[in-house]
């Protein structure tokens, strides 16, 4: 079945176009009108507002640009992009000038709304005037496959819904055993290609809402102080740097957690809770599809498949970015930067301007990804003027990917926008980050204790994690020999794929990063190390899925001459196999085993073995064998609530860990660990008028808390009872024989 194309509006006739989305503005403007005479339609406000959000602003401007014939993932990339970075920058706008003009509240209902629709107005205006004669509307083909391909997204919905409810994880558990059957028919072919970006994009919402839809608040650790900062803006009605809020100086800087959640609060009516669990993470889905739009460009469909299999099934990809609204967001731009970059078919001029305009908003969603990016830029900006002037001889070879106005530009907004914003506090956090990581190259370097990665690598583990983490190692193995294959054209690879020099670079870069990370003192622990792996993933991902390719054609090879057998003198049963394997084609086909590869990957990483033996696992939300994870009930969120409202505004709160996390989300700043001193054998001093909070997870009579030594400090459980001399005599003023308050 044909219907016409919703995604690519911008090349529709030009009076349709207006009238759809004057449909739009309406029908939102209507469903607004109601909602304050108190008639409420469930859902229907919520999903007009998103896509009005989301998708208008962008979709005007693809239209003034005159971008046409994109592909669907392009359209959908650009206009998300081109949408969420005008909500931050009319929300920027109307926060600084507004006040001058005597509105003391500009993030505030009736002005959000009246910007944003007299912005869209003005935009529709200029998409009629510079825009109107183009005209060439496609179709999109529906057929009874996608109604398969979607059954791991409702088992994701159900699924969670039944673990909040009914304590059950059955249904996630089929849920992952689907994904991994259709990852198996990709490999063996039974899905045809013209179906994979629609699979990808399932798949990646289905393994983003498995986690984040797990209980009815935020899950996770960074998320919570992020949420305390979102809530401050939207319930202060304006954005600016509050003094008390010193710990969280750097955080508030960041506009995808400030000034854009508070667009979807007001306009689209969505809780600030559900704005983090529900329309982050699909915003967020995007980003799997902009990658397999980038790797097919650069390798093949069939490769860009495998290789955004590999990046979504990563733990990172599900588990810890469903904890950084900012990250998230700002991965969104740094795909479409990457993507334009290596774009030789668009417009110059308009696809400087994109860049420019994702720069920008990159700069203003996340403090630490803009200048790792931007270090990069200068990397590949370096080899390519190196590979130039070495081949200056020959001008079909010169590289022009990377410009060097570009890289001023983004290197300028960084220094301006860190420099001036928030007092300069970003700025001064990573001269302090260089220093510290200066300071340790000469002291400690390859020091297991100063290095995170190399202490991730070393650390013990129990069997089925330390085999997650042996696959790991073995990806970025793979990763290597992809990018060696490409360096000396092992196996004439070079002509097999069209990869431009300019992506080749990238990669060079961002392997490098990677490496730094697991070899240079406080460099990937000042971002996480696992952060630190999935971003240079973004571009390294193709380069896993090569190398495997790489390393099984030798392999065949080797059976093919026998050269293995006649080497090492093997048993008659082992030339049996190898006869079975040569008289068995499809063996031969390296996707078949990348499928079977990546299934495994898929059931280790999700936790799904750890949960049938019953051996803890961490890095999921999902299965309920997991320790310690950052997962709250309503019984740990209500007395967080309680004590909100009714403690001293001056005095801090003392937790362990789990409980120091939550707080994050309700009092910010005066949430602070308990920790304990193994020299002394008793805990660190509290301030005077402070509270203990014992939340559920302590209800085994542990604590998960801060040990602090001359060797250092660590994570560890302690028996409850060693609190006695501090909380006796004490007044216990809350409890609900689950969470208990002195």
């Amino acid at each position: 079945m044909l219907i016409n194309n919703f995604i690519k509006l911008n090349d529709w006739p030009i009076k349709q176009f207006i009238w759809l989305i004057l449909i739009i503005q309406i029908s939102l403007l209507g469903l607004i009108a109601l909602d304050l005479i108190q008639i409420n339609i469930p859902i229907i406000r919520e999903v007009i507002g998103f896509i009005y959000l989301a998708y208008v602003p962008g979709i005007l401007l693809l239209r003034i640009l005159r971008l046409h014939k994109l592909s669907n993932i392009e359209t959908i990339l650009y206009s998300i992009s081109l949408s969420l970075a005008t909500l931050m920058f009319l929300g920027l706008f109307i926060n600084f000038i507004l006040p001058f003009l005597g509105i003391g509240e500009p993030i505030s209902f009736v002005p959000l709304l009246l910007s944003t629709y007299l912005v869209t107005f003005f935009l529709l205006l200029l998409s009629y005037f510079l825009d109107k004669e183009f005209i060439q509307p496609t179709s999109i083909k529906i057929s009874s496959k996608h109604l398969f391909l979607l059954l791991p997204l409702f088992l994701s919905i159900i699924g969670t819904y039944l673990i909040n409810y009914y304590d059950n994880n059955l249904v996630i558990i089929i849920m992952i055993l689907i994904i991994a059957l259709i990852i198996l028919l990709v490999g063996f072919n039974k899905i045809d290609r013209s179906l994979y970006s629609f699979v990808i994009l399932i798949l990646s919402i289905s393994l983003l809402l498995h986690n984040s839809l797990i209980s009815s608040y935020i899950s996770g650790f960074d998320i919570q102080r992020e949420y305390f900062l979102t809530k401050l803006v939207i319930y202060n009605f304006k954005w600016e740097t509050f003094p008390n809020l010193v710990s969280l100086t750097d955080l508030n800087s960041i506009l995808s957690i400030t000034l854009l959640p508070s667009y979807f609060y007001h306009i689209s009516n969505i809780d600030i809770i559900w704005i983090y669990k529900l329309i982050y993470p699909l915003i967020y889905s995007i980003v799997p599809l902009g990658l397999f739009k980038l790797f097919k460009r650069e390798f093949n469909s069939k490769i860009a498949f495998f290789s955004v299999i590999y990046f979504i099934v990563s733990y990172s990809f599900f588990y810890n970015m469903m904890q950084l609204m900012r990250q998230l967001i700002s991965e969104v731009f740094l795909v479409a930067i990457i993507l334009l970059f290596l774009d030789t078919k668009m417009n110059e001029k308009s696809r400087s301007i994109l860049i420019i305009i994702f720069l920008l908003s990159l700069t203003m969603s996340h403090y630490g990804l803009a200048p790792i990016f931007l270090s990069a830029l200068i990397g590949v900006y370096l080899l390519q003027y190196s590979f130039n002037l070495y081949k200056r001889n020959k001008i079909e070879s010169k590289i022009d990917t990377i410009n060097l106005t570009i890289v001023l530009i983004f290197l300028t907004i960084v220094l301006i926008w860190y420099i001036y914003n928030n007092n300069s506090s970003v700025f001064i956090s990573i001269l302090g980050i260089f220093n510290g990581i200066y300071s340790s190259i000469l002291t400690s370097f390859l020091s297991p204790n100063s290095t995170q990665g190399l202490t991730i690598i070393g650390m013990k583990v129990t069997f089925f994690n330390s085999i997650t983490k042996y696959l790991y190692l073995f990806t970025q193995f793979l990763i290597v020999i992809g990018i060696i294959g490409f360096l000396f054209n092992i196996g004439n690879i070079n002509k097999r794929f069209k990869m431009k020099k300019g992506y080749f670079f990238f990669a060079i870069i961002f392997l490098g990063i990677c490496i730094i990370s697991i070899l240079v003192p406080k460099f990937s622990s000042q971002l996480d190390t696992v952060r630190m792996f999935h971003i240079t993933i973004i571009v390294l991902s193709p380069f896993f899925v090569v190398g495997f390719k790489l390393i099984m054609d030798k392999i065949y090879l080797l059976i093919k001459s026998n050269k293995s057998l006649k080497t090492f003198n093997i048993i008659s049963i082992i030339d049996k196999i190898s006869l079975l394997i040569k008289s068995n084609r499809s063996f031969h086909k390296t996707f078949n085993i990348i499928s079977i590869f990546l299934i495994v990957f898929l059931i280790l990483n999700t936790g799904l073995v750890q949960e049938i033996v019953k051996e803890p696992y961490k890095p999921t939300m999902a299965l309920s064998s997991s320790t310690n994870p950052p997962v709250f009930n309503e019984k740990d969120t209500s007395s967080a609530e309680w004590l909100n409202g009714y403690k001293n505004n001056e005095s801090f709160i003392y937790s362990d860990i789990n409980g120091f996390v939550l707080l994050g989300g309700f009092v910010g700043p005066k949430s602070i660990l308990l920790s304990y001193s193994l020299d002394t054998n008793r805990f660190n001093d509290l301030s005077n008028n402070s509270y203990i909070y014992l939340i559920s997870s302590t209800n085994n009579g542990t604590l998960n808390i801060v040990q602090d030594s001359v060797n250092g400090s660590r994570e560890g459980f302690i028996d409850q009872k060693l609190l006695n001399p501090i909380t006796r005599g004490k007044n216990r003023i809350y409890d609900n024989n689950v969470i208990i308050l002195f």
